[in-house]
């Protein structure tokens, strides 16, 4: 979010989501995803949800059968498809698509060692925030703050980082599962509409939106970002088994921590729309995650904080 002119505080929000691992097994569902979190991201700033715009970035293989894409056929069926999610899910939120840019032909070489990026929609969203000192981070900042989860949590682990990586690791045979579904964008609307009211009314000073890892991703990088622990416990935060509810990449989420003396306004602010209580920030430097009597996750956040800066190697190989 930034504040474009000088000594006005009325600024513009920025947002962008991404998901193209889904398309291994619905390109359309990939598309939604897209949409969805880019909105989320910007939900999570305070962004004014009925004054938004997007653009649609199409990164596709070659959709033309040929001899050289003998199976045309199916990436211009699943192009389709993403189209028709894009335009089901945009309408739902209401969110003009007012520019784009397609790139139809990334693919190279040819036969079996033609290499074809994945279908791959890049949503980028602008949009109107009245007051940017009214917006929230996605760090953790006081302990004491409550922690809750916004929306619900499903099983649905299929083409998740989860789901990448037990097959990385040769501990599962494929990616299968269900993918991330959005039935009904136009409730989760509604949902966004009531928190980012509630952000800009100064209610809730933190919030990050639940995407690839899951919730336990999503409590992991606030932890890092404020240096402070979290004590949560998943325990009644959606329908889905302790895997769906930890790892699973359910759209419609956020994770957002309310200071005790807004509380109250905020819980009156988002009643008929799900929200559970999770647990709350604590002053030691541990991420503690349970499921009820359950123990799950027990780590330092510097420990976290390492591993984290540890996948970039910027060295470029010198030591």
């Amino acid at each position: 979010v930034i504040a474009p002119i000088h000594g006005d505080p009325h600024g513009l929000v920025i947002s962008c989501g991404i998901a193209p691992r889904y398309s291994d097994i619905d390109a359309g569902a990939m598309a939604a995803a897209s949409i969805d979190e880019a909105v989320r991201n910007a939900v999570c700033v305070g962004l004014d949800v009925d004054k938004m715009a997007g653009l649609d970035n199409f990164c596709w293989p070659d959709p033309i059968e040929s001899v050289k894409t003998p199976d045309g056929r199916f990436k211009l069926a699943q192009l389709v498809r993403a189209n028709r999610e894009l335009e089901r899910v945009c309408r739902a939120y209401r969110l003009p698509c007012v520019s784009g840019k397609d790139s139809m032909k990334n693919d190279y070489g040819t036969g079996e060692h033609k290499i074809s990026i994945p279908p791959t929609l890049l949503f980028s969203l602008f949009g109107d925030h009245p007051d940017v000192r009214k917006s929230a981070t996605s760090d953790f900042k006081f302990a004491g703050e409550k922690i809750y989860l916004v929306g619900s949590s499903k099983q649905e682990l299929g083409a998740s980082e989860l789901a990448y990586m037990m097959v990385e690791s040769g501990r599962a045979a494929g990616i299968g599962g269900q993918v991330p579904q959005l039935p009904h964008p136009e409730q989760n609307l509604a949902t966004y509409r009531a928190l980012s009211t509630s952000i800009r009314a100064g209610w809730v000073r933190t919030a990050h939106d639940c995407s690839e890892g899951g919730l336990a991703i999503a409590l992991a990088e606030m932890c890092i970002g404020g240096r402070i622990g979290a004590a949560v416990d998943i325990d009644g935060s959606g329908e889905g088994d302790v895997w769906g509810r930890l790892w699973g990449e359910s759209l419609g989420r956020f994770v957002v921590a309310v200071s005790p003396q807004h509380e109250a306004a905020f819980l009156a602010a988002m009643k008929g729309h799900p929200t559970t209580v999770l647990g709350e920030v604590v002053a030691d430097n541990n991420l503690v995650i349970t499921d009820g009597d359950d123990a799950l996750v027990s780590m330092d956040v510097d420990t976290m904080a390492a591993v984290w800066k540890g996948t970039l190697d910027l060295t470029g190989g010198v030591v």
